[in-house]
C-alpha cells in the first residue's frame, strides 16, 4: 500500500479574496496596516491548509493515470 498526500485549502475564499483585493487600497494609507494585513492574511492561509494522506493499493499505476490526465476535474 502506497500513500499520496495533498494540501487543500479548506478555508473561505471569499474572506481570502476580500483580503488580497484590499492590498492596493491598504498601501496608499499606511505601510504598517499593510504589514499587518499581510501576516494576517499569512496566518490564515496557515490554519486553514490541511494535510491529506490517502492509502492506496498502486500508486504508481495512479501516477501514470494523473500525468496523462484521467484524474485532473
Amino acid at each position: 500500500m502506497g500513500k499520496i498526500v495533498r494540501y487543500e485549502f479548506i478555508g473561505n475564499r471569499t474572506f481570502l479574496a476580500a483580503q488580497t483585493l484590499l492590498f492596493p487600497i491598504v498601501a496608499f494609507f499606511s505601510p504598517w496596516i499593510l504589514t499587518a494585513l499581510v501576516i494576517n492574511l499569512l496566518v490564515y492561509l496557515l490554519l486553514t491548509i490541511v494535510k491529506v494522506e490517502e492509502e492506496i493499493e498502486r500508486p504508481n499505476e495512479f501516477i501514470e493515470g494523473f500525468k496523462e490526465g484521467r484524474f485532473r476535474k
